[in-house]
């Protein structure tokens, strides 16, 4: 199993990264659980850079993938060359506001935040890299 998946930003690659994680959920010998998770973030962090992060006015952004085994843990370093954003500094949800008061977006990063067990986030070269953590427990 390749430890990077490159793919451009795109919605049409996105089953190529759920293949992705299927591949290192297996390779892993993860819990279904725990490949969920990775699913769900990764897919949502992929979507949100296409969506909101490639409308700069340059080629389609290029996605990289890598993952590593850090003691007990998964990291997923996700790189893109779409404009700079940085969700760790993104405010969480806000509670208590009813249907009307509510407003769309933060949710993703909401669940980003529910299913690792870090995210650090850093901007070098014109790229925006994302690292998420993941218990394997």
């Amino acid at each position: 199993m390749p430890s990077r998946l490159t793919i451009e930003s795109r919605f049409d690659q996105l089953p190529r990264l759920v293949d992705w994680v299927g591949e290192l959920a297996a390779s892993q010998s993860l819990s279904r659980a725990v490949a969920y998770r990775l699913d769900l973030v990764l897919t949502e962090a992929v979507t949100n850079i296409i969506e909101h992060g490639c409308d700069n006015g340059r080629e389609p952004c290029r996605i990289i993938l890598d993952y590593r085994l850090v003691d007990q843990a998964i990291e997923v370093e996700i790189r893109d060359n779409a404009r700079a954003f940085d969700p760790t500094r993104h405010p969480g949800l806000l509670h208590g506001l009813d249907l009307h008061e509510a407003s769309p977006g933060g949710r993703g990063i909401h669940l980003m935040r529910q299913y690792t067990i870090g995210i650090h986030y850093r901007r070098e070269d014109e790229c925006n890299i994302l690292t998420l953590s993941f218990d394997t427990g």
